[in-house]
């Protein structure tokens, strides 16, 4: 498995900014069901990042996706930011290291492999 290039890291880290900052503000307007299947979406998408990006520096993306859900300039409260921050980061970046860990250990077999 060859190692994404900057550039694609970049992609895949502004493609999981989206999906996530969009889930923060689905999510609280869905059913449970829905909610429960817009979690595990978030959470492939968590694994997808690492696992696509390689890089240990989207560890700290989930950070933004908190700034980007805190109360708005105008008084208007963002979707709990407060909750996102102490339940939503330290899972999200487990999963992101678990990516990116499978990356790198899927690059050392294959490398392994070839000689």
């Amino acid at each position: 498995m060859r190692e994404p290039t900057d550039h694609e890291a970049l992609i895949v880290s502004f493609a999981y900014l989206v999906a996530t900052t969009t889930w923060v503000y689905v999510a609280p307007h869905s059913s449970s069901a829905a909610g429960g299947a817009l979690l595990a979406t978030v959470l492939v998408i968590q694994f997808a990042l690492g696992l696509f990006s390689g890089r240990w520096w989207t560890l700290l993306l989930p950070f933004l996706v908190v700034v980007f859900s805190m109360p708005l300039p105008d008084g208007r409260d963002g979707p709990a930011w407060g909750y996102l921050l102490l339940f939503g980061v330290p899972p999200a970046m487990v999963v992101i290291a678990v990516g990116v860990g499978a990356r790198r250990l899927l690059r050392t077999r294959g490398q392994a492999g070839q000689r």
